[in-house]
Protein backbone atom coordinates (compact mmCIF):
# COMPACT_ATOMS: atom_id res chain seq x y z
CA UNK A 1 0.00 0.00 0.00
CA UNK A 2 1.16 3.23 -0.82
CA UNK A 3 -0.15 5.75 0.96
CA UNK A 4 -3.24 6.07 3.65
CA UNK A 5 -7.03 6.06 2.36
CA UNK A 6 -9.53 7.63 4.29
CA UNK A 7 -11.27 4.56 5.53
CA UNK A 8 -7.70 2.78 6.45
CA UNK A 9 -7.52 1.89 10.42
CA UNK A 10 -5.10 2.67 13.04
CA UNK A 11 -2.64 -0.34 14.33
CA UNK A 12 -4.78 -0.26 17.38
CA UNK A 13 -8.18 -0.95 15.79
CA UNK A 14 -6.54 -3.70 13.88
CA UNK A 15 -4.83 -5.44 17.39
CA UNK A 16 -8.13 -5.02 19.20
CA UNK A 17 -10.28 -6.48 16.14
CA UNK A 18 -8.66 -9.12 16.04
CA UNK A 19 -8.01 -9.61 19.64
CA UNK A 20 -12.03 -9.95 19.87
CA UNK A 21 -11.34 -12.43 16.75
CA UNK A 22 -9.53 -14.71 18.78
CA UNK A 23 -11.66 -14.59 22.19
CA UNK A 24 -14.33 -15.77 20.10
CA UNK A 25 -12.45 -19.11 19.50
CA UNK A 26 -12.03 -19.67 23.50
CA UNK A 27 -15.15 -18.86 23.89
CA UNK A 28 -16.64 -21.31 22.14
CA UNK A 29 -13.74 -24.24 23.30
CA UNK A 30 -15.51 -27.92 23.41
CA UNK A 31 -13.80 -29.90 25.54
CA UNK A 32 -13.09 -33.68 24.43
CA UNK A 33 -10.83 -36.36 26.65
CA UNK A 34 -9.15 -37.38 23.65
CA UNK A 35 -7.63 -34.26 23.40
CA UNK A 36 -7.93 -32.29 26.33
CA UNK A 37 -4.56 -31.22 28.36
CA UNK A 38 -3.35 -31.28 31.76
CA UNK A 39 -3.31 -27.73 33.49
CA UNK A 40 0.34 -27.12 33.27
CA UNK A 41 0.68 -28.31 29.33
CA UNK A 42 -2.15 -25.75 28.33
CA UNK A 43 -0.59 -22.65 29.98
CA UNK A 44 2.85 -23.66 28.51
CA UNK A 45 0.98 -24.42 24.96
CA UNK A 46 -0.12 -21.14 24.78
CA UNK A 47 3.23 -18.96 24.98
CA UNK A 48 5.00 -21.66 22.57
CA UNK A 49 1.81 -21.15 20.19
CA UNK A 50 2.06 -17.81 19.98
CA UNK A 51 5.51 -18.35 18.85
CA UNK A 52 4.82 -19.80 16.47
CA UNK A 53 1.97 -17.83 15.25
CA UNK A 54 4.96 -14.91 14.83
CA UNK A 55 7.21 -17.50 12.64
CA UNK A 56 4.30 -18.22 10.69
CA UNK A 57 3.77 -14.49 10.36
CA UNK A 58 7.40 -13.85 8.57
CA UNK A 59 6.92 -15.39 5.02
CA UNK A 60 4.70 -12.36 4.72
CA UNK A 61 6.35 -9.36 5.98
CA UNK A 62 9.68 -10.83 4.02
CA UNK A 63 6.94 -10.60 0.68
CA UNK A 64 6.10 -7.26 1.77
CA UNK A 65 9.61 -5.85 1.90
CA UNK A 66 10.38 -7.69 -2.02
CA UNK A 67 6.77 -6.86 -3.32
CA UNK A 68 6.01 -3.26 -1.47
CA UNK A 69 1.88 -4.49 -1.70
CA UNK A 70 -0.76 -6.41 0.00
CA UNK A 71 -0.58 -10.32 -0.58
CA UNK A 72 -3.14 -10.47 -3.48
CA UNK A 73 -1.17 -7.85 -5.37
CA UNK A 74 1.90 -9.52 -5.17
CA UNK A 75 0.17 -12.94 -6.15
CA UNK A 76 -1.53 -11.20 -9.33
CA UNK A 77 1.72 -9.52 -10.41
CA UNK A 78 3.24 -13.67 -10.20
CA UNK A 79 0.56 -13.97 -13.29
CA UNK A 80 -3.09 -14.43 -13.51
CA UNK A 81 -3.89 -17.54 -13.07
CA UNK A 82 -1.28 -17.79 -9.89
CA UNK A 83 -3.31 -14.54 -8.50
CA UNK A 84 -6.69 -15.40 -9.33
CA UNK A 85 -5.98 -19.67 -7.95
CA UNK A 86 -4.54 -18.14 -4.92
CA UNK A 87 -7.03 -15.28 -4.51
CA UNK A 88 -9.48 -17.63 -4.95
CA UNK A 89 -8.58 -20.01 -2.33
CA UNK A 90 -8.36 -17.10 0.30
CA UNK A 91 -12.27 -16.29 -0.87
CA UNK A 92 -13.13 -20.07 -0.21
CA UNK A 93 -11.49 -20.09 3.38
CA UNK A 94 -12.29 -16.89 4.16
CA UNK A 95 -16.46 -17.87 3.65
CA UNK A 96 -15.56 -20.67 5.12
CA UNK A 97 -14.80 -19.22 8.43
CA UNK A 98 -17.65 -17.55 8.18
CA UNK A 99 -19.84 -20.09 7.78
CA UNK A 100 -17.41 -22.04 10.60
CA UNK A 101 -18.46 -18.59 13.29
CA UNK A 102 -21.87 -18.62 12.39
CA UNK A 103 -22.30 -22.57 13.00
CA UNK A 104 -20.59 -22.23 16.52
CA UNK A 105 -22.77 -19.08 17.19
CA UNK A 106 -25.76 -21.24 16.50
CA UNK A 107 -24.61 -24.56 18.36
CA UNK A 108 -23.71 -22.09 21.37
CA UNK A 109 -26.88 -21.00 21.64
CA UNK A 110 -28.94 -24.10 20.90
CA UNK A 111 -26.86 -25.67 23.35
CA UNK A 112 -26.71 -23.05 26.21
CA UNK A 113 -29.85 -21.02 26.11
CA UNK A 114 -32.30 -21.75 23.56
CA UNK A 115 -32.29 -26.00 23.16
CA UNK A 116 -35.72 -25.82 21.60
CA UNK A 117 -34.74 -23.76 18.43
CA UNK A 118 -33.43 -24.32 15.46
CA UNK A 119 -29.70 -23.40 14.43
CA UNK A 120 -30.64 -22.56 10.98
CA UNK A 121 -32.51 -19.62 12.37
CA UNK A 122 -29.67 -18.00 14.35
CA UNK A 123 -27.51 -18.76 11.22
CA UNK A 124 -30.04 -16.97 9.10
CA UNK A 125 -30.26 -13.76 11.18
CA UNK A 126 -26.63 -13.67 12.15
CA UNK A 127 -25.30 -13.43 8.87
CA UNK A 128 -27.55 -10.85 7.49
CA UNK A 129 -26.13 -8.85 10.46
CA UNK A 130 -22.29 -9.30 9.65
CA UNK A 131 -23.12 -8.92 6.11
CA UNK A 132 -24.63 -5.79 6.41
CA UNK A 133 -22.12 -4.67 8.81
CA UNK A 134 -19.56 -5.89 6.13
CA UNK A 135 -20.76 -4.05 3.46
CA UNK A 136 -20.54 -0.32 5.62
CA UNK A 137 -16.81 -1.33 5.31
CA UNK A 138 -13.72 -2.17 7.80
CA UNK A 139 -13.80 1.13 9.04
CA UNK A 140 -16.93 1.05 10.78
CA UNK A 141 -17.12 -2.21 12.16
CA UNK A 142 -13.49 -1.52 13.58
CA UNK A 143 -14.52 1.72 15.02
CA UNK A 144 -16.95 -0.41 17.06
CA UNK A 145 -14.40 -2.79 17.50
CA UNK A 146 -12.85 -0.30 19.88
CA UNK A 147 -15.69 0.43 21.71
CA UNK A 148 -16.48 -3.31 22.22
CA UNK A 149 -13.19 -4.34 23.06
CA UNK A 150 -13.02 -1.73 25.60
CA UNK A 151 -16.70 -3.59 27.26
CA UNK A 152 -14.81 -7.08 26.49
CA UNK A 153 -11.82 -6.40 28.74
CA UNK A 154 -13.97 -4.42 31.57
CA UNK A 155 -16.72 -7.65 31.93
CA UNK A 156 -13.42 -9.86 31.86
CA UNK A 157 -12.06 -8.14 34.74
CA UNK A 158 -15.24 -8.55 36.75
CA UNK A 159 -15.33 -12.27 35.59
CA UNK A 160 -11.72 -12.78 37.03
CA UNK A 161 -12.48 -10.84 40.34
CA UNK A 162 -15.68 -12.87 40.79
CA UNK A 163 -13.36 -16.23 40.17
CA UNK A 164 -11.50 -15.21 42.57
CA UNK A 165 -12.96 -17.28 45.53
CA UNK A 166 -12.81 -20.34 43.39
CA UNK A 167 -8.91 -19.97 42.76
CA UNK A 168 -7.39 -23.20 44.04
CA UNK A 169 -3.52 -23.79 42.60
CA UNK A 170 -4.06 -27.36 43.21
CA UNK A 171 -6.50 -27.92 40.61
CA UNK A 172 -3.35 -27.77 38.33
CA UNK A 173 -2.90 -30.66 38.82
CA UNK A 174 0.67 -32.40 38.64
CA UNK A 175 3.63 -30.16 37.15
CA UNK A 176 5.30 -32.46 35.41
CA UNK A 177 4.80 -32.00 31.59
CA UNK A 178 4.30 -35.06 29.12
CA UNK A 179 6.37 -33.66 26.20
CA UNK A 180 4.06 -35.73 23.40
CA UNK A 181 1.07 -33.71 25.27
CA UNK A 182 2.48 -30.54 24.74
CA UNK A 183 4.08 -30.81 21.23
CA UNK A 184 0.29 -31.87 20.24
CA UNK A 185 -1.24 -29.16 21.99
CA UNK A 186 1.13 -26.82 20.75
CA UNK A 187 0.46 -28.21 16.91
CA UNK A 188 -3.21 -27.37 17.87
CA UNK A 189 -2.93 -24.39 18.62
CA UNK A 190 -0.82 -22.86 15.79
CA UNK A 191 -3.16 -24.53 13.54
CA UNK A 192 -6.34 -23.98 14.81
CA UNK A 193 -5.35 -19.69 14.47
CA UNK A 194 -6.92 -19.23 11.57
CA UNK A 195 -6.86 -15.52 12.06
CA UNK A 196 -3.34 -15.80 11.14
CA UNK A 197 -4.89 -15.40 7.73
CA UNK A 198 -7.51 -12.62 8.15
CA UNK A 199 -4.41 -10.51 9.91
CA UNK A 200 -2.62 -10.84 6.54
CA UNK A 201 -5.81 -9.76 4.60
CA UNK A 202 -6.84 -6.81 6.60
CA UNK A 203 -3.24 -5.83 7.31
CA UNK A 204 -3.24 -3.48 4.33
CA UNK A 205 -5.47 -1.17 5.17
CA UNK A 206 -3.51 -0.22 8.01
CA UNK A 207 -1.93 2.92 8.36
CA UNK A 208 2.03 2.94 9.50
CA UNK A 209 1.43 -1.18 10.00
CA UNK A 210 4.62 -2.53 10.85
CA UNK A 211 6.02 -6.02 12.02
CA UNK A 212 5.20 -4.32 15.46
CA UNK A 213 1.55 -4.57 14.44
CA UNK A 214 1.57 -8.36 14.04
CA UNK A 215 3.81 -8.73 17.39
CA UNK A 216 1.48 -6.80 19.74
CA UNK A 217 -1.47 -8.62 18.17
CA UNK A 218 -0.03 -12.06 18.83
CA UNK A 219 1.49 -11.14 22.07
CA UNK A 220 -1.53 -9.31 23.68
CA UNK A 221 -3.96 -12.40 22.22
CA UNK A 222 -1.45 -14.78 24.11
CA UNK A 223 -1.42 -12.99 27.29
CA UNK A 224 -5.08 -12.71 27.71
CA UNK A 225 -5.78 -16.34 26.65
CA UNK A 226 -3.03 -17.60 29.34
CA UNK A 227 -5.19 -15.25 32.20
CA UNK A 228 -8.49 -16.76 31.01
CA UNK A 229 -7.10 -20.19 30.83
CA UNK A 230 -5.59 -19.67 34.41
CA UNK A 231 -8.45 -18.57 35.90
CA UNK A 232 -10.68 -21.67 34.21
CA UNK A 233 -8.46 -24.39 35.19
CA UNK A 234 -7.33 -23.32 38.75
CA UNK A 235 -11.19 -22.92 39.75
CA UNK A 236 -12.78 -25.73 37.53
CA UNK A 237 -9.53 -28.19 38.18
CA UNK A 238 -10.43 -31.42 36.41
CA UNK A 239 -14.16 -30.62 36.13
CA UNK A 240 -13.73 -28.14 33.04
CA UNK A 241 -12.73 -31.23 31.02
CA UNK A 242 -15.82 -32.56 31.64
CA UNK A 243 -17.80 -29.90 30.57
CA UNK A 244 -19.11 -28.40 27.17
CA UNK A 245 -18.46 -24.96 27.13
CA UNK A 246 -15.49 -24.37 29.90
CA UNK A 247 -15.39 -20.77 29.89
CA UNK A 248 -19.32 -20.87 30.17
CA UNK A 249 -19.18 -22.79 32.81
CA UNK A 250 -16.78 -20.45 34.57
CA UNK A 251 -18.51 -17.43 33.79
CA UNK A 252 -21.50 -18.98 35.81
CA UNK A 253 -19.85 -20.11 38.75
CA UNK A 254 -18.74 -16.69 39.16
CA UNK A 255 -20.95 -14.54 41.57
CA UNK A 256 -20.99 -10.82 41.97
CA UNK A 257 -22.97 -9.34 44.38
CA UNK A 258 -23.72 -6.71 42.67
CA UNK A 259 -24.44 -8.86 39.03
CA UNK A 260 -25.19 -11.73 40.36
CA UNK A 261 -24.24 -14.86 37.81
CA UNK A 262 -21.71 -14.00 35.16
CA UNK A 263 -22.79 -16.44 32.91
CA UNK A 264 -24.87 -13.45 31.03
CA UNK A 265 -21.95 -11.36 30.79
CA UNK A 266 -19.91 -13.93 29.10
CA UNK A 267 -22.60 -14.45 26.38
CA UNK A 268 -23.20 -11.04 26.35
CA UNK A 269 -19.06 -10.59 25.58
CA UNK A 270 -19.29 -13.87 23.30
CA UNK A 271 -21.66 -12.64 20.77
CA UNK A 272 -19.85 -9.09 20.52
CA UNK A 273 -16.81 -11.16 19.17
CA UNK A 274 -18.70 -13.47 16.98
CA UNK A 275 -20.88 -10.60 15.21
CA UNK A 276 -17.33 -9.22 14.98
CA UNK A 277 -15.56 -12.05 13.85
CA UNK A 278 -18.13 -12.88 11.06
CA UNK A 279 -17.80 -9.32 9.68
CA UNK A 280 -14.03 -9.17 9.41
CA UNK A 281 -14.27 -12.98 7.10
CA UNK A 282 -17.08 -11.75 5.32
CA UNK A 283 -15.21 -8.33 4.44
CA UNK A 284 -12.13 -10.40 3.51
CA UNK A 285 -14.43 -12.84 1.23
CA UNK A 286 -15.84 -9.43 -0.17
CA UNK A 287 -12.33 -8.15 -1.07
CA UNK A 288 -11.48 -11.30 -2.98
CA UNK A 289 -14.52 -11.69 -4.75
CA UNK A 290 -13.94 -8.23 -5.92
CA UNK A 291 -10.55 -8.69 -6.60
CA UNK A 292 -11.59 -11.86 -9.35
CA UNK A 293 -14.90 -9.44 -10.47
CA UNK A 294 -13.80 -5.68 -10.05
CA UNK A 295 -17.59 -4.52 -11.05
CA UNK A 296 -19.03 -6.21 -8.20
CA UNK A 297 -20.23 -3.65 -5.75
CA UNK A 298 -19.27 -4.56 -2.18
CA UNK A 299 -23.25 -4.68 -0.90
CA UNK A 300 -23.57 -7.55 -3.79
CA UNK A 301 -19.89 -9.04 -2.95
CA UNK A 302 -21.15 -8.93 1.03
CA UNK A 303 -24.79 -10.71 0.47
CA UNK A 304 -23.04 -13.57 -2.11
CA UNK A 305 -20.57 -14.15 0.45
CA UNK A 306 -23.13 -14.23 3.47
CA UNK A 307 -25.03 -16.31 1.46
CA UNK A 308 -22.63 -18.60 0.41
CA UNK A 309 -21.73 -19.19 4.21
CA UNK A 310 -24.95 -19.44 5.01
CA UNK A 311 -25.16 -22.59 2.68
CA UNK A 312 -22.41 -24.22 4.66
CA UNK A 313 -23.16 -23.02 7.37
CA UNK A 314 -27.02 -24.65 7.60
CA UNK A 315 -25.51 -27.67 5.76
CA UNK A 316 -23.07 -28.57 8.18
CA UNK A 317 -24.93 -27.77 11.01
CA UNK A 318 -25.28 -31.35 11.99
CA UNK A 319 -21.85 -31.73 11.98
CA UNK A 320 -20.76 -28.77 14.38
CA UNK A 321 -21.75 -30.70 18.01
CA UNK A 322 -19.72 -34.04 16.58
CA UNK A 323 -16.81 -32.02 15.21
CA UNK A 324 -16.41 -29.73 18.13
CA UNK A 325 -13.46 -27.36 16.24
CA UNK A 326 -14.29 -25.66 12.83
CA UNK A 327 -10.46 -26.03 12.26
CA UNK A 328 -8.44 -29.14 12.89
CA UNK A 329 -6.01 -29.56 10.32
CA UNK A 330 -4.24 -26.50 9.86
CA UNK A 331 -3.37 -27.63 6.17
CA UNK A 332 -5.34 -25.00 4.00
CA UNK A 333 -3.87 -22.12 6.83
CA UNK A 334 -0.18 -23.29 6.27
CA UNK A 335 -0.84 -22.85 2.44
CA UNK A 336 -2.07 -19.53 2.12
CA UNK A 337 -0.03 -18.43 5.05
CA UNK A 338 2.80 -19.68 4.46
CA UNK A 339 3.53 -21.43 1.29
CA UNK A 340 1.86 -19.00 -0.79
CA UNK A 341 3.91 -16.24 -0.12
CA UNK A 342 7.22 -18.17 0.24
CA UNK A 343 6.67 -19.73 -3.72
CA UNK A 344 5.82 -16.00 -4.54
CA UNK A 345 9.02 -14.96 -3.31
CA UNK A 346 10.70 -17.13 -5.58
CA UNK A 347 9.18 -15.09 -8.62
CA UNK A 348 10.67 -11.81 -10.11
CA UNK A 349 8.37 -8.85 -9.13
CA UNK A 350 6.18 -8.37 -12.75
CA UNK A 351 3.86 -6.02 -13.57
CA UNK A 352 0.48 -6.54 -11.59
CA UNK A 353 -2.58 -6.72 -14.36
CA UNK A 354 -4.78 -5.62 -11.33
CA UNK A 355 -4.40 -2.36 -10.93
CA UNK A 356 -3.35 -1.67 -6.93
CA UNK A 357 -5.93 0.66 -5.99
CA UNK A 358 -8.56 -2.31 -6.40
CA UNK A 359 -7.12 -4.37 -4.11
CA UNK A 360 -9.04 -3.49 -1.54
CA UNK A 361 -12.87 -3.57 -0.48
CA UNK A 362 -13.96 0.42 -0.36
Amino acid sequence: MTGSRPRDISPAQLVMLLLLCRLFVLFTYTSRSENNLSGPAVLAAVPLAAAGALLMLLPFFLLRRKAGSDMLTAFWRVGRPFGAALTAACGLFCVYMAASTAGHFSFFLVSTVYQNAKQWVFVLLFLLAAAYAAALGLEAFSRAGGFFFAAAMAAGALLLFALLPEVDLANLASPFLDPGALAAGTLRGVAGNADILLFLLLFPRVRGGSGKTGFWWVALTAAVWWVLCFFVLTALGDYAGTRLFPLQTAAAVANLSVFGRMDLVHITVWIITAFLRAAAWLYCGCTCLRRLFPKVRMGAASALCALAAGIAAAAAAPLWEAAGSAWESGVPLLLLAVAAPLVTLCFPRAKSPVEDGKEAAQ
